[in-house]
């Protein structure tokens, strides 16, 4: 976990630089997970699980963290908490092979 780099709003709320998570209060700087957090899956955010009903497999991004693979994650209690992957680092899992036999033939 990385440490959390609040900032105050217009609105009067805290917030994180890296989660972007709104607290009421000045969040202290432990517990970050230092990526987007959000409250549920979205249209743009969904589970493995959800990605993969959808006929999608996700891609974890390259400019991650490798410890956590995900685009954001939410957390509904400190040992209960889900990955999300964007719609952007998905891929369709019928994706068809090259057909490798005809590859390099000269006629």
């Amino acid at each position: 976990m990385r440490k959390h780099q609040p900032y105050r709003k217009n609105n009067g709320f805290w917030s994180c630089g890296l989660c972007h998570w709104e607290f009421q209060t000045r969040p202290s700087k432990d517990n970050c997970p230092g990526i987007l957090r959000i409250a549920q899956a979205t249209d743009e955010y969904k589970t493995r699980k959800q990605w993969r009903k959808l006929g999608f497999e996700p891609i974890p991004p390259v400019d991650g963290d490798p410890y956590i693979p995900y685009d954001a994650i939410s957390i509904v209690h400190s040992t209960d908490w889900h990955g999300y992957y964007h719609r952007d680092h998905v891929r369709r899992i019928t994706q068809l092979a090259p057909d490798l036999g005809q590859a390099g033939e000269s006629k």
